[in-house]
C-alpha cells in the first residue's frame, strides 16, 4: 500500500488542496447516493447528472473571484436547469454519428414532446387542484435541489472558507432525508 502511495505522489504531484478536494467530493457524493439509495422515486440519475454538473462548474467558478457572485450563481442555476433537463429527456448527441442527422432529429423531438407533455399534464392536474401521481417534477426539482446544495458546499468551502458549516448542512440534509423515508 505504501508503493502505491509514493508512487502516486510523484507520478502526480499534488498540490496543497487535493486533500481537500479529495474529502469533499467524497463527502458530496456520499450525500447524493444516500438520497438517491432512499428511493424517492424510480429513476434518480438526474440527481447524479445535476450533482455532477453543478461540482464542475461551481469548481470551475469559484477560483474567478473578478466575476460577481451573483454572475457566479446566475451560470450555476443556468447549467442546472438545461444540462438535467437534457438528461431527463434522454440527450444523446452521438446517435447523430451512429444513426445520421434524421433519426436524430425525429428522436429528439419525440422526446421533447413526451417530456413537455408529461410537465404540461402535471401543471394541467395540479392547477385544476387535482391530485397527480406524475413524477417528473419532483424529479427534476430534486435534481435541482442536488445540484444547489452540491454548488453551495464548494462556494462555502473554497470562497468563504467555513467547511464546518458545510458538515453541518450535509448532515442536516441527510438526516432529513432518512427521517422522510424511514431508511
Amino acid at each position: 500500500m505504501d508503493r502505491l502511495i509514493i508512487w502516486f505522489w510523484y507520478r502526480f504531484e499534488p498540490r496543497e488542496g487535493w486533500l481537500l478536494f479529495t474529502l469533499l467530493a467524497s463527502i458530496l457524493a456520499m450525500c447524493v447516493q444516500a438520497v438517491v439509495a432512499a428511493e424517492w422515486l424510480p429513476n434518480l440519475s438526474v440527481v447524479w447528472a445535476a450533482s455532477i454538473t453543478a461540482f464542475c462548474v461551481a469548481y470551475a467558478l469559484v477560483w474567478r473571484s473578478e466575476v460577481r457572485p451573483f454572475v457566479h450563481w446566475g451560470l450555476i442555476v443556468s447549467y442546472l436547469l438545461v444540462l438535467p433537463t437534457l438528461r431527463m429527456i434522454g440527450f444523446r448527441p452521438f446517435t447523430i454519428l451512429t444513426q445520421g442527422w434524421t433519426a436524430y432529429q425525429l428522436n429528439s423531438e419525440r422526446q421533447w414532446a413526451v417530456f413537455w407533455a408529461r410537465v404540461s399534464g402535471w401543471m394541467n392536474t395540479v392547477t385544476a387542484g387535482g391530485e397527480s401521481r406524475e413524477t417528473i417534477v419532483f424529479e427534476w426539482a430534486l435534481g435541482l435541489i442536488a445540484g444547489l446544495c452540491v454548488a453551495f458546499a464548494i462556494w462555502i468551502v473554497y470562497r468563504r472558507k467555513q467547511p464546518f458549516l458545510v458538515i453541518f448542512a450535509l448532515l442536516l440534509l441527510v438526516g432529513l432525508n432518512n427521517f422522510f423515508t424511514g431508511s
